[in-house]
């Protein structure tokens, strides 16, 4: 039963005009089905519901719909109603009180019992003024206060979620105010549409200028070169890391430092080096190392060519190739290996009869790279390295101007609900 608005708690000092009400006492609460229950009827049927993956901030993503069976009277009870505000119970920080309301977006559906339904009287509360109160900062704030919490887990109950402060102006200005914030919020959907668009576009440059180059007409004219014709192939060293302080001691690469077209030095492990597998393995500027795979197509000839300096060396899941000066440009193989040419090449030769994917010395050695002559090489690997740093420079100002969006709907939601 819905209880009447009759008794404010408190006044907010931010709006002197809005009184404060339990959310229990404005409205009916109920949570959803649990999956895995028993029931005592056999006659059920299928029903779509809403999992706590659908259920976002400010938004639905019914992209992927499931089905539970219930029963007539379990569908009655929880089916979703045009108006009805979901909020998410928690477990993930992200997923504490997160929500948003519905609007009849199937002909049926009910929801999971880790999401809580409000359902409002629509003539003394608006639905969306609700929904977007609850992800205000303040409504974010009282979540966080009042949620049960364990380690790296937050959830919140229908009795925590029944005393929430809910701010109630007369209905004419929810109305209002949720209209007005409607309209502006959908503008920052626009926006942010158009940036991840723009975004999408923007990752789809290199490779798109990567094929004008290996797969234009001048490039069929190139002699198409196996690696071990211009260049030596070795494997690298097996190593654990060896935490105990010793005296040799050398940088050691592995596979989550070489991604694509770099080398992240970020997290580099210190292991024990003998002077014989320093000599074996030792790094030299130029370099090229490519990850062997070990079945990850996204590992798959990953590659960066190496310029650090001092003594560094490699594990025996990165493949060196060490060219010769006068033939092959580092940079320009690596760019090869990058392209849709390359990586088709890489992932055929990776292909093993148990269908893993991996890279060996022999297979790299056997790459075919068109070749041409060293001075195009260079101005190659120097026109797109200038070109992919115009590309790079581009996705950080989008990405920047993307975070700024982001940040938008909590700063429209602060100037009507503070915090």
């Amino acid at each position: 039963m819905i209880k009447s608005i009759h008794r404010p708690i408190h006044v907010a000092p931010d709006f002197a005009s809005w009184p404060v009400y339990r959310l229990e006492d404005v409205c009916d609460i109920a949570s959803g089905v649990t999956l895995g229950r028993a029931t005592s009827s056999k006659k059920v049927r299928s029903v779509p519901y809403l999992r706590v993956a659908n259920v976002k901030d400010g938004r639905l993503d019914l992209t992927e719909i499931k089905i539970v069976e219930a029963t007539e009277i379990e569908i009655e009870k929880l089916a979703l109603r045009s108006g009805d505000v979901l909020l998410t119970e928690g477990g993930d920080p992200d997923k504490l009180g997160r929500g948003t309301f519905w609007e009849d977006q199937l002909p049926e559906c009910i929801h999971q019992n880790y999401i809580f339904r409000a359902r409002f009287p629509k003539e003394r509360v608006c639905h969306e003024f609700a929904a977007y109160q609850f992800g205000s900062a303040y409504g974010k704030a009282y979540f966080a206060k009042y949620a049960k919490q364990t380690t790296g887990i937050a959830c919140i109950n229908r009795t925590i979620l029944g005393g929430f402060p809910l701010r109630i102006p007369p209905i004419e200005e929810q109305r209002r105010l949720a209209a007005q914030l409607r309209q502006q919020l959908s503008t920052v959907a626009e926006a942010r549409a158009a940036l991840q668009a723009q975004l999408k576009a923007a990752a789809a440059l290199p490779g798109a200028y990567l094929r004008e180059v290996f797969a234009s007409k001048a490039s069929e004219a190139w002699p198409s070169i196996s690696i071990d014709q211009i260049a030596g192939v070795c494997g690298g060293i097996q190593k654990t890391p060896d935490r105990t302080p010793r005296n040799f001691h050398r940088p050691f690469l592995t596979v989550r430092n070489v991604q694509h077209g770099y080398l992240n030095l970020d997290n580099v492990e210190q292991f024990e080096i003998t002077p014989k597998e320093l000599e074996r393995s030792r790094l030299e500027k130029g370099d090229l190392l490519i990850v062997e795979g070990n079945g990850s197509l996204d590992h798959i000839g990953r590659s960066a060519v190496f310029d650090q300096e001092g003594e560094w060396v490699h594990q025996n899941h990165i493949i060196r190739v060490r060219f010769i000066p006068h033939l092959a440009f580092p940079k320009y193989v690596a760019r090869f290996l990058a392209s849709s040419a390359g990586r088709e090449q890489l992932i055929e030769k990776a292909m093993t009869t148990t269908g893993l994917h991996t890279l060996s010395t022999s297979k790299v050695a056997k790459l075919s790279i068109p070749l041409p002559p060293l001075r195009e090489q260079r101005a190659i690997a120097a026109r797109l390295d200038e070109t992919f740093a115009r590309v790079a420079t581009l996705r950080a100002s989008l990405e920047a101007r993307l975070a700024a969006v982001e940040r938008l709907p909590a700063a429209l939601l602060r100037e009507v609900f503070g915090g």
